[in-house]
């Protein structure tokens, strides 16, 4: 049962983020970041949702490991950025990154 929800969950966040305007709100320097707002009825509450994408995501065609980071208002940015530097040397696969919180 913990299993279907969980898969339930994550293929509505997935479908949802598939929904949403391809419009970004900041290009950084390897990576396209965008972001938008998701309303849960469970907890009446706003989350916002950041997701960061390697530089060539959408050109090179290849599969990335998506990392999913909660409390995403306090650390994103800094995750982010770290994740970003340990690709450019490699030390990390370039990865997808999305923020809840």
């Amino acid at each position: 049962m913990k299993g279907t929800f969980a898969y339930l969950i994550i293929s509505s966040f997935l479908i949802l983020m598939g929904c949403q305007s391809p419009k970004a709100d900041s290009v950084e320097k390897g990576s396209l970041i965008d972001s938008f707002k998701m309303t849960s009825v469970n907890v009446k509450d706003d989350f916002n949702i950041k997701v960061s994408l390697p530089e060539e995501y959408g050109t090179s065609g290849n599969i990335y490991p998506v990392i999913f980071l909660l409390d995403a208002n306090l650390y994103f940015d800094t995750f982010a950025q770290a994740l970003r530097d340990y690709a450019n040397v490699g030390l990390a696969p370039q990865t997808i990154l999305v923020g809840i919180g």
